[in-house]
C-alpha cells in the first residue's frame, strides 16, 4: 500500500514538474532580437482582450505573428531574426506582400496567449 502511495506522488510530482517547464522551450533556438520582440509584445500587450504570437512554418522558412485586438487589431509579421517584415489587417485592411507569407502553409503553432 505505501509503495503504490510513493509511486503515486512521485508520478504527480514528475507531472507537475513537466507541465511546469512546457513554455520554457518556446524561445529554444530563438535569436536575441526576436526573443526581446517577443517579451516586449507579452508585456505591452498582454492588456489586450485577446493577443498572441503564432509561429508558421513555410517548409523550413518560419514567420512569428504578433497578433492583438488591442486599437485597430494589427498583426506584425516578424522573420526568425525578429525584423518585421509586413503589417496586416486593422482598421485600414493592410495585407502582407512578402513571397514567403503566401507560400503554402505547413503548420502553425500558438506561442503564446493571454
Amino acid at each position: 500500500m505505501k509503495n503504490n502511495m510513493k509511486i503515486q506522488v512521485i508520478g504527480i510530482l514528475l507531472i507537475a514538474i513537466c507541465s511546469s517547464c512546457k513554455k520554457e522551450g518556446i524561445e529554444k533556438g530563438m535569436t536575441k532580437q526576436l526573443k526581446k520582440e517577443i517579451k516586449t509584445f507579452q508585456k505591452d500587450d498582454s492588456l489586450c482582450d485577446e493577443a498572441k504570437i503564432v509561429e508558421r512554418d513555410y517548409d523550413g522558412y518560419k514567420l512569428y505573428l504578433f497578433e492583438n485586438s488591442c486599437l485597430d487589431g494589427l498583426t506584425v509579421v516578424r522573420n526568425e531574426e525578429g525584423s518585421q517584415i509586413c503589417e496586416f489587417g486593422g482598421i485600414s485592411g493592410l495585407t502582407c506582400d512578402d513571397p514567403n507569407f503566401n507560400q503554402d502553409l505547413v503548420s502553425e503553432q500558438v506561442l503564446w496567449s493571454n
